[in-house]
């Protein structure tokens, strides 16, 4: 086991994170994991019949695993830009067993880009401000990494870049760019129409941040995006929001 980690055995399979990951750490302490409830009201049983799916900020797999031991025919496509968190990611899905999971370290945005910088720090949580540690004895909040101009350095690509295979559901939590995403995935949305989770609240980027990817200031909310693109928002937490098509039931 990489150092500073824990393992969890939950109901979907055994989940290793870092031991200072906030949220997720404190879920996992009671063999839960972060965000099921989300999953087991709104997701579960439509994801029986899916056969491909996107995890966009998959941080450790949370719900690459739920849906995995949901659907394990299911084809998932996990991204998570954090390299020490996509270590765990990779040993989380090999350890589950996840044959249908293909995973990728890159950001995931409007345009593709050869590097993009991370942040250096975590703007919220516990020790918001400090500069990044994993495993350590720091409490963080690991997973609201955000594009930033300081920190490590990793690709930007988008979705429509890639030839994916019919897509019926896309999950989408990135701490602020969640946009992003959505403009960078645009065929495929036109193409699929996929069920789409996403997060929204109180995070926004830096105006010189998005200028120095060349993203639209100021950049539009989710909602508005996927309302303009024909699809209905319901709210299912205090900043989780789940789109879907307005003629699909």
């Amino acid at each position: 086991m990489p150092a500073g980690t824990v393992t969890a055995c939950t109901a979907y399979g055994t989940l290793t994170l870092f031991r200072n990951d906030w949220v997720f750490a404190f879920y996992a302490q009671a063999g839960l994991i972060f965000e099921h409830d989300i999953f087991e009201v709104y997701l579960k049983q439509r994801a029986k019949s899916w056969t491909a799916a996107i995890d966009v900020g998959a941080h450790v797999g949370s719900y690459t695993l739920m849906l995995g031991n949901t659907n394990p025919a299911l084809r998932i496509f996990a991204f998570e830009p954090q390299e020490p968190i996509y270590r765990l990611l990779v040993q989380n899905i090999l350890e589950n067993g996840l044959i249908h999971v293909t995973h990728t370290r890159a950001a995931i945005g409007h345009r593709n880009i050869s590097e993009v910088h991370l942040s250096c720090s975590i703007t919220d949580g516990p020790s918001a401000g400090e500069d990044i540690s994993y495993g350590g004895n720091t409490i963080l909040n690991l997973g609201g990494m955000q594009l930033g101009d300081d920190g490590e350095l990793v690709a930007m690509l988008t979705l429509d870049g890639f030839e994916f295979p019919h897509i019926d559901f896309v999950k989408i939590d990135v701490e602020g760019a969640e946009s992003l995403v959505l403009l960078g995935a645009r065929r495929l949305i036109e193409r699929d129409s996929p069920l789409i989770q996403f997060e929204h609240n109180h995070k926004i980027l830096p105006e010189h941040v998005l200028r120095s990817i060349n993203a639209p200031w100021p950049l539009p909310a989710p909602e508005e995006l996927l309302q303009d693109w024909g699809y209905r928002i319901i709210q299912v937490s205090t900043d989780n929001f789940i789109g879907e098509r307005r003629n699909e039931t």
